[in-house]
């Protein structure tokens, strides 16, 4: 069904938070100011509560003071949803599985023949209901457990509603222009190919195949 992909071994090092992007458009409806934003309803089996960041440019400010005091690499931004292909072109839409063989590649004898502009940030595009807005810790360590960056309280830049509570919440949300911060694209300590190659190198340049049927 697609191409086949390679994945970088040291991409399973990678720690990420995840969050959901709300997207919204302000626009004038008979000379009143309204707002317009939709909330994909697959989200809702994510739980029963919701925790709203009020503040961004804060959150990440405290992020990036405790990346640094451990000396670790970090960074914020947009997932990229990617449509499968199929010999250049798009490839059909539909059920599918993915596939990995059994044997890994040395990413280094073949650099010359892949494309190596997929990063951490990238991801099949059946998953773009999910807006996601990640941030991503290098920690140059080799393992899978889940990590915790101590960047203190945070009840001062954010808070907490029901699920079923969400859009009723929105709308007051908008109305009294709590947005205290503007949305940015990338934030961090490095950049996107920075980060992949620290990756790839922690991975020692290994990388598995990856192959979508259906």
């Amino acid at each position: 069904m697609s191409d086949l992909y390679l994945r970088a071994k040291g991409f399973g090092y990678c720690n990420t938070l995840c969050f959901y992007k709300l997207k919204y458009q302000y626009f004038t409806r008979f000379g009143e100011k309204c707002v317009a934003y939709n909330i994909n309803t697959n989200m809702k089996l994510f739980g029963d509560y919701v925790i709203i960041i009020d503040n961004q440019l804060e959150l990440l400010e405290r992020i990036r003071k405790a990346v640094e005091k451990e000396k670790y690499k970090f960074l914020c931004g947009p997932v990229k949803y990617r449509i499968p292909k199929l010999d250049g072109k798009h490839a059909r839409k539909g059920n599918s599985v993915i596939l990995k063989a059994n044997e890994e590649f040395q990413l280094t004898k073949y650099a010359n023949y892949i494309s190596s502009e997929k990063n951490c940030f990238d991801k099949m595009d059946k998953f773009s209901y999910q807006n996601e807005w990640r941030i991503v810790l290098y920690r140059g360590a080799k393992t899978y457990e889940p990590y915790r960056l101590e960047i203190g309280n945070i009840r001062d830049i954010c808070h907490w509603v029901k699920a079923e509570d969400l859009d009723t919440e929105l709308r007051i949300y908008f109305h009294n222009n709590k947005i205290k911060s503007p949305y940015l694209v990338e934030y961090g300590n490095c950049t996107k190919d920075e980060l992949r190659n620290l990756f790839c190198k922690l991975g020692n340049d290994r990388v598995e195949v990856l192959a979508v049927i259906g």
